[in-house]
């Protein structure tokens, strides 16, 4: 008993351990991608002079409309890509299904060759000759407050 809660003492520690070192991986990638640019761009604003800084402001600024359209549209086709390849494998999924169904019907039928339906010896579809006749069907239009149950 005091062995398993040990392993599982260990586990969880061993688990806390390996995230904590993902964490830091992770927040020593962020400072790199983010704090090293940013440090490069205040190093960089030091050297210009107001107007300079202005203009350059202005420029990305205006930078950013073209930005979040090509943005918009390069995620579009990604979208795009990506439920066309979730089309095709769900079609290709219908097939191997029909494949499936149709080859358990092949053998079923191989396998049980004198299983056939009967056919039935009156016709289902009309009344027969002496029966009681249909009742008579009628129609009523829906009003706009009524709800009909599929």
């Amino acid at each position: 008993m005091a062995n398993k809660q040990r392993e599982r003492k260990n586990k969880i520690s061993n688990g806390l351990t390996l995230a904590m070192g993902k964490i830091g991986w992770i927040a020593i990638l962020i400072i790199i991608l983010i704090g090293l640019p940013l440090y490069a761009l205040y190093s960089l604003a030091g050297q210009f002079e107001y107007n300079v800084l202005r203009w350059i402001a202005t420029g990305l600024t205006i930078a950013l409309l073209p930005t979040f359209f090509f943005g918009f549209w390069f995620a579009k086709i990604e979208v795009k890509g990506f439920l066309g390849g979730i089309d095709t494998a769900l079609d290709k999924l219908a097939s191997a299904v029909d494949m499936r169904d149709t080859s358990r019907v092949r053998v079923h039928q191989a396998t049980h060759p004198n299983n056939k339906m009967q056919q039935p010896n009156f016709n289902m579809y009309l009344p027969q000759v002496g029966a009681p006749t249909l009742p008579t069907i009628t129609t009523r239009a829906l009003a706009t407050d009524d709800m009909v149950d599929l």
